[in-house]
């Protein structure tokens, strides 16, 4: 249910995915590919249990000109998959607001509009409760839909516009995988390729973009950086693979603030769905090299997947597609409005 307000309304089919996983089974991974450190199996069902929390997107937008006539602001809303269960989400916002969503991928968004004399400030409170699943691709366990179109699958094999088709990025891919069959083993080579070649560093310019190419000739950047260099590649030997995003929520703490976003990458295997891959998590932290190749913790929450993101309704849209949707847009009489400021915190439920 999603209560905005005064009134709730039922989301028909927002919300509508299978619910949280109850098992996980270990990924089974091709042979001579073991990392020389990997968690204990104590540790390893440890990232396996289910964390609930409470989280909240705050945004605030004001400093309007005095002539300004409309205002359009989008907010990402949470996914539901088999591994994160979304319930009593709630929006407060005095303007008008709506869910709809994008054509390609399907991302929930909350579309809020005003025309006329607008307020001096618009505040938007989206707060919600997430339960998730720490979960491992593998045998007895499916994550995703093994039934999808072919059509859909075949829209993450095609290039973004910072995730080119790039004979660099071919060749790489085809050095990295060298004689290895199948979908498992050649993913693993990319993987293992990844975070010997990059370094998660924030200095200097050009990181955070997710470009392949200027991931691929630095060797540096932040989790866009390493996932859109692990996607090129996959893409590239006929894996799909696509771009997930959304907040960590830190471990250890039972409230806070969140400063940002993380993201990962999916690739898609014929046996078992859709299979994670965190490598910017995997170079900070190389004990866990081997289960963030299949796995994931429930030490985050999942909002948007894809690149290059038109926004809906498009004739309010900027005029260029979004290279990733995490953060609010704001318009204001079609242009876009630099005083917004956003907070995100969770609250872990007892």
């Amino acid at each position: 249910m999603l209560e905005t307000g005064k009134t709730r309304f039922r989301r028909a089919g927002v919300l509508a995915l299978p619910g949280v996983l109850a098992t996980s089974a270990l990924l089974a991974l091709p042979a001579g590919t073991r990392a020389e450190a990997s968690l204990e199996p104590d540790a390893v069902k440890g990232l396996l249990v289910e964390r609930s929390f409470e989280f909240s997107y705050r945004v605030t937008a004001d400093g309007f000109s005095p002539d300004a006539r409309s205002l359009s602001l989008w907010v990402p809303l949470p996914r539901e998959t088999e591994a994160q269960k979304i319930e009593a989400l709630r929006v407060d916002c005095a303007l008008p607001h709506r869910v709809v969503h994008d054509a390609v991928y399907g991302n929930q968004i909350l579309y809020v509009e005003a025309e006329g004399e607008l307020p001096e400030r618009v505040e938007l409170d989206l707060s919600f409760t997430v339960r998730r699943q720490g979960y491992r691709a593998g045998d007895g366990m499916r994550v995703g839909d093994l039934t999808i179109h072919p059509a859909d699958l075949e829209r993450f094999t095609r290039p973004n516009q910072l995730v080119p088709a790039d004979p660099v990025l071919v060749e790489r891919a085809r050095r990295a995988v060298g004689d290895r069959e199948g979908t498992m083993a050649k993913a693993r080579a990319i993987y293992d390729d990844v975070l010997r070649s990059m370094k998660y560093d924030k200095s200097g310019e050009g990181w955070g973009r997710g470009d392949a190419l200027y991931a691929c000739d630095i060797g540096r950047g932040n989790c866009t950086d390493f996932h859109s260099l692990f996607i090129a590649m996959a893409r590239a030997t006929g894996i799909p693979a696509r771009f997930v995003i959304g907040f960590p929520v830190p471990a250890g703490a039972d409230a806070g603030q969140i400063s940002g976003y993380h993201c990962w990458a999916e690739f898609h295997d014929r046996s078992l769905g859709w299979v994670p891959v965190d490598a910017s998590e995997a170079w900070k932290h190389p004990e866990m090299r081997e289960f963030l190749f299949g796995g994931l913790d429930a030490n985050r929450v999942e909002f948007t997947l894809g690149r290059d993101i038109v926004l809906t309704p498009e004739a309010s849209a900027p005029a260029e597609p979004l290279n990733y949707f995490i953060y609010p847009q704001v318009l204001v009489d079609d242009e876009p409005h630099g005083s917004v400021a956003r907070e995100f915190t969770f609250k872990d439920r007892s």
